[in-house]
């Protein structure tokens, strides 16, 4: 009876020693296995890309021009149409001059205004408007040259005038209200700003 004990005491004496080698070796081998793998470190957002700066040159990003930095280029704004040939003069028995008068800020129909007239003008008096006896003149009326016509034509809005001009004065002017309805017809339009330069030109 006692040797069984003994037997069996010795064989979990056994056991318990096996499974304290495998312990340690495998501790052992997690510790290499750490050291060896690279550290991972935490992840931080990237940092703004800048342009380059070329050997010589100091960057300027994010910083005004100033003194002996050039300025950036600014294209510059394309010139309005002709509006009298250059070769034409005012006759001095009298003539036409049709404005049309816009803002700063323009829109669609008053864009639509401007190009319908001048297709008017182009179409109906190619020769008067060379010679001179009708002068085209598109005039921005918010400048302090300009103002003034705000007052002399009694402006609510964009608008075609036609201003009857003798010896070099203003003898008579209409203002041709109805364009602003006749938008959508295209036809319509000119044919109604046609007929207020014929009748205004036969009062000269």
């Amino acid at each position: 009876m006692n040797a069984k004990r003994w037997v069996g005491a010795g064989l979990l004496l056994f056991v318990i020693g096996s499974l304290g080698v495998m312990g340690f070796r495998s501790l052992r081998g997690g510790a290499a296995q750490a050291e060896s793998t690279p550290r991972l470190e935490p992840t931080s957002s990237p940092a703004p890309m800048t342009p380059p700066v070329q050997s010589g040159e100091e960057s300027s990003v994010g910083r005004p021009p100033g003194p002996g930095r050039p300025k950036p280029a600014v294209p510059a704004p394309e010139p309005e149409r002709v509006q009298t040939p250059a070769q034409a003069t005012p006759e001095s028995n009298g003539h036409l001059v049709v404005y049309y008068f816009y803002g700063n800020r323009r829109c669609y129909s008053c864009v639509t205004i401007q190009r319908l007239t001048q297709k008017a003008l182009e179409q109906g008096f190619p020769d008067e408007l060379r010679r001179g006896k009708i002068e085209w003149r598109p005039t921005n009326v918010e400048t302090p040259e300009t103002q003034h016509f705000i007052a002399d034509y009694r402006l609510s809005s964009q608008s075609v005038i036609l201003s009857q001009v003798k010896n070099g004065q203003q003898v008579g002017w209409q203002n041709l209200q109805q364009v602003w309805y006749l938008l959508g017809n295209e036809e319509e339009f000119i044919a109604y700003v046609q007929d207020g330069i014929r009748a205004a030109l036969r009062a000269l």
